[in-house]
């Protein structure tokens, strides 16, 4: 829904600051408060709560000095964020008990905390995974089973550590796999017993994105009907 959030100061000092779809350029906080605080259009001494800036809408709430800011490009109904960016500010000051600059900075980690529990991420940031297999093949032949180049073993393990790479912060295998080749050329061979068993376990902790994204888009084509579409990116 949106793409970023963030909180600032009066003085313009970023407090908290949330990046949820990487489409919007670095420094974004910057130029929203540049243009709040010298705002001079349509003749008026202070901006809207919602305005449109080279092409990134900003929908913002005033709350005891400080500024609650959503950040998108998305046609999003203005109504629904000043909503959810009030409802933020209420939950964070009912967690604090006093809501400023001071507070913010001082349970920063549980600010943190309550943003992905609100607003939060499609994806959790860990998974513990699992390889089955079940072969059907007769005479138990060998089988190998290939990974992709960019698969990482560790923070500072072997492999490419590109921006495409996966890093897994552990595995172990089936002690019937075979890893002569897997630092070479990522790949696994085994004779496989009966029954379904599990090739290999692991984990991953690190923040990544989704591998695609679901947009939603709701028109009205009656009194009585409504189309939804569901672009897959």
């Amino acid at each position: 829904m949106i793409s970023q959030f963030f909180v600032l100061s009066q003085r313009g000092d970023n407090i908290v600051f949330r990046d949820y779809r990487g489409d919007i350029q670095k420094g974004s906080a910057e130029i929203f408060f540049r243009k709040v605080k010298f705002w001079k259009e349509d003749g008026k001494e202070e901006a809207p709560p919602v305005f449109s800036l080279d092409g990134v809408n900003y929908i913002h709430v005033k709350v005891v000095g400080l500024l609650f800011v959503a950040t998108t490009r998305n046609n999003l109904p203005p109504s629904l964020v000043l909503e959810l960016l009030q409802r933020v500010a209420r939950v964070i000051k009912d967690y604090l008990g006093v809501l400023n600059e001071e507070s913010l900075r001082k349970n920063f980690v549980l600010v943190y905390e309550l943003l992905d529990e609100v607003i939060g991420y499609i994806l959790t940031s860990e998974v513990d995974g699992t390889i089955q297999m079940k072969s059907y093949l007769s005479g138990n032949p060998e089988i190998r089973v290939a990974f992709n180049d960019d698969l990482t073993i560790g923070r500072g393990g072997s492999g490419s550590s590109g921006s495409g790479s996966v890093i897994l912060d552990y595995c172990n295998f089936h002690e019937s796999v075979h890893l002569d080749s897997f630092d070479v050329d990522r790949t696994l061979s085994l004779v496989p017993p009966d029954g379904e068993f599990p090739v290999m376990n692991y984990r991953i902790t690190q923040e990544f994105k989704p591998p695609f994204r679901i947009n939603t888009l709701i028109e009205e084509s009656g009194n009585y009907k409504v189309d939804h579409i569901y672009p897959l990116n």
